[in-house]
């Protein structure tokens, strides 16, 4: 079992496939870490359903306390 220092935590900005203006960041799940890259097509929760989204940015720290992960 890899120990908690090896375990690299990211999160990522996706915009949706919806009316809606701006990114929201997810996190990521430590088995998807690997498919992240900027462009890449990712669903994610968004309210009480699902959507598409983008990944536009990847980054190791995020400035909310609650996020939820990518599906």
């Amino acid at each position: 079992m890899p120990s908690s220092s090896k375990i690299r935590k990211l999160f990522v900005d996706v915009v949706v496939d919806l009316p809606v203006g701006g990114e929201f960041t997810y996190s990521v799940p430590v088995d998807l870490d690997a498919q992240c890259e900027v462009g890449r097509r990712v669903l994610v929760p968004f309210g009480n359903r699902k959507v598409t989204g983008y990944i536009v940015n990847i980054k190791d720290k995020s400035e909310y306390k609650r996020v939820k992960p990518i599906i």
